[in-house]
């Protein structure tokens, strides 16, 4: 009888244990509950504040850093002004947000210019535009290195 109380009580024993380790478990299973939706908040707001920060910099680069450095290459020079003349192809061109009527156009006068190039001291010839807009358009008839 002696071995079988030994036994009881070591199974009375592992039952505690049990219990003790359920209790314990059932204990943290809403801690570690509350720690995965953390991780879960924590990783989906991550991710959206990478892919904001991905697109409000695109957008940034777009707006303000390539008309930055489209329009900031400009390089110390002497310029004399080679001639005028008014371009018979191109006709009759409209204003570019200055007038106020739509209808308004006006022959295009061409400035042709000299410019040194300071790299190599040679004598270049190319044309004035009054907006990047113009020069932009008329890119495929004239060629400017002054812009």
């Amino acid at each position: 009888m002696e071995g079988n109380e030994g036994s009881r009580a070591n199974v009375k024993a592992l039952v505690k244990i049990s219990e003790e380790t359920t209790m314990n478990a059932s204990a943290t299973t809403p801690l570690m509950q509350r720690w995965r939706m953390a991780a879960r908040v924590a990783y989906i707001g991550g991710a959206i504040l990478l892919t904001c920060a991905l697109l409000l910099e695109g957008i940034f680069v777009r707006l303000l850093l390539v008309p930055y450095l489209r329009e900031a290459d400009f390089k110390p020079t002497h310029c004399i002004l080679h001639n005028t003349f008014y371009d018979v192809r191109a006709g009759l061109q409209r204003c570019e947000s200055r007038c106020v009527k739509l209808a308004a156009s006006f022959p295009c006068l061409v400035v042709r210019v000299r410019f040194l190039q300071p790299h190599d001291r040679s004598w270049h010839t190319g044309y004035l535009f009054d907006q990047l807009l113009s020069f932009q358009r008329r890119q495929p008839h004239f060629v400017s290195a002054c812009l």
